[in-house]
């Protein structure tokens, strides 16, 4: 068994439904995430000012007039070649102990960050389409063929403060 070249992080609430081929996902960059659908969709909160991006200045993850918002990357997929899947890896979770440690939770948790480093390194960014995170819940309103399933949950009842 040879070394581990690559990584791909999958929520546990995901499904592959698809045949995945390795050059869909690994072919172009060394980084790879996945549109949100929402944002593909234009739905709220992504079709509005600052969308979900997280806003606080306080926060490490927080998108300020100078940054490319015009992407937005779910979390349940994400990846990389593997020093730089590493490195995203470390630079997260040093920024998201940096803002625990003030007392401060991302509006989208983990998905503020990675949004955060991935706008930071956009142009090493493959970017898939959001059939690799097809969103069970309103499966109606989407015309894609699923690769990937994110299955059916109820997001406010993993929201702090709600």
């Amino acid at each position: 068994m040879g070394d581990c070249t690559h990584l791909l992080f999958m929520d546990a609430d995901t499904q592959v439904v698809s045949t995945v081929e390795f050059d869909d996902i690994f072919g172009v960059k060394p980084l790879v995430g996945v549109q949100h659908p929402c944002h593909a969709l234009g739905m709220s909160p992504h079709n509005t000012g600052t969308g979900a991006f997280e806003t606080n200045p306080a926060s490490l993850c927080h998108v300020t007039v100078n940054d490319d918002t015009s992407m937005y990357w779910q979390a349940c997929v994400w990846g990389g070649v593997m020093d730089h899947a590493k490195k995203l890896i470390d630079t997260l979770d040093y920024r998201v102990k940096v803002d625990e440690s003030s007392g401060i939770i991302a509006v989208w948790h983990d998905e503020s960050h990675i949004n955060k480093y991935f706008i930071e390194y956009k142009n090493m960014v493959h970017t898939m389409h959001p059939q690799y995170a097809y969103p069970e819940l309103f499966s109606s309103m989407l015309e894609w063929e699923p690769k990937i399933v994110h299955l059916a949950k109820n997001n406010s009842d993993y929201q702090v403060g709600e």
